[in-house]
């Protein structure tokens, strides 16, 4: 597994409550960087969120980078987590890493955090990031 996932792993199995888990996710997600306005269109757009959630990738050495937003403090977490594990990473790592993130998810309860409209947000947003890795020119 990842470094930076099996060490949240270990943190998140310190949280005794659903309430410090999603403090933990509105913390993480102060960490992400502002997307400019102008990647905040329908193009960049993770289709099945609630909450308006951009993403852009840039190839750069034949590795993917990602920058994104989301307007919901807590998917802003998954959006940190997801990046600081998958950016810098080969086309083919970011696909590759879907079990390792299932597993990530499952083992953390990330999904079972969530109220019931954000259920899929986690897996919505890396099958976004995975399509962006495919096809990355």
């Amino acid at each position: 597994m990842n470094f930076f996932l099996q060490e949240l792993k270990e943190e998140f199995g310190f949280y005794s409550s659903k309430r410090e888990l999603l403090e933990a996710l509105m913390e993480y997600g102060k960490c992400l960087e502002e997307l400019s306005l102008e990647f905040r269109t329908d193009e960049y757009k993770v289709p099945g969120c609630i909450s308006g959630v951009f993403i852009t990738a840039e190839l750069k050495d034949g590795k993917v980078f990602y920058k994104g937003f989301s307007e919901s403090f807590i998917v802003k977490g998954f959006v940190y987590i997801l990046f600081k594990a998958l950016s810098g990473l080969t086309p083919k790592d970011i696909i590759d890493a879907e079990q390792t993130l299932k597993s990530f998810s499952k083992d953390t309860s990330l999904s079972a955090s969530e109220i019931t409209s954000r259920a899929n947000s986690f897996g919505n947003i890396y099958d976004f990031m995975k399509k962006k890795a495919l096809f990355i020119k």
